[in-house]
């Protein structure tokens, strides 16, 4: 599991994407509001994330709160959704953009996954924001997994993230979709040869990923290796 370690450089990178995103969600904290669900859960004590098929949310969310009645243990859990996030964007971006690596460029990038204007509701919630947000963080997780692990292994690891995904936040998946889109888009402007969609077999990693995933019900995935621009 060293691959789950980040560098030296990237640690840097890493404080200064938290630091960002605590002060954007810091207003938040600030305003300390109750958002919608969580009235509803704050009055009953109970949260109900299993009758929705995600039993891994409330787990998480009762795992926090210290078991049934729910508590209110804001801001905790928006400060760990913000350090798991900027640690899962970090890792991503170690795997995926070293070779364009650019100290100046990749702040700014990545924390515009925590900041666009479709992410400010989610944030928002006491209890569910660290629910959705841990999904999408095992999104990124997913296409970091490096080359040099075995096929058991990726099989293992792709699908145990897939089922968690779909048992904390099922719309995470749709950042599964932009992931592979940006993978694909990397192999078309390096001129690599698709062999890995036509079935030509350039990869067994990515076929692997492929029908790991299917078995889980998931849209497929894919990670194209570090590449030299």
């Amino acid at each position: 599991m060293k691959w789950l370690k980040l560098d030296k450089k990237y640690m840097v990178q890493f404080f200064v994407l938290s630091l960002l995103s605590l002060l954007y969600v810091f207003p938040i904290i600030l305003v300390n509001l109750y958002y919608k669900d969580d009235l509803g859960w704050s009055l009953s004590g109970t949260i109900g994330l299993k009758s929705d098929g995600r039993p891994l949310g409330e787990y998480l969310v009762l795992m926090l709160c210290g078991g049934e009645p729910v508590t209110d243990t804001a801001p905790l859990p928006l400060i760990l959704l913000v350090l798991l996030l900027s640690y899962t964007l970090i890792l991503y971006a170690q795997i995926n953009l070293d070779s364009v690596f650019n100290k100046y460029m990749l702040i700014p990038v990545l924390l515009l996954v925590i900041t666009n204007p479709l992410a400010i509701e989610c944030l928002s919630y006491r209890y569910g924001a660290i629910v959705m947000f841990t999904a999408l963080a095992l999104s990124f997780i997913i296409f970091s997994i490096p080359d040099t692990i075995s096929k058991i292994a990726l099989f293992i690891y792709s699908s145990v993230l897939s089922m968690a995904i779909m048992s904390l936040y099922q719309p995470a998946l749709g950042m599964c979709l932009i992931l592979l889109i940006i993978s694909v888009f990397f192999y078309v402007i390096n001129d690599k040869k698709l062999d890995f969609i036509r079935g030509g077999g350039t990869s067994r990693r990515h076929w692997s990923r492929i029908h790991c995933l299917q078995n889980c019900h998931c849209k497929p995935l894919c990670q194209p290796k570090r590449l030299a621009l």
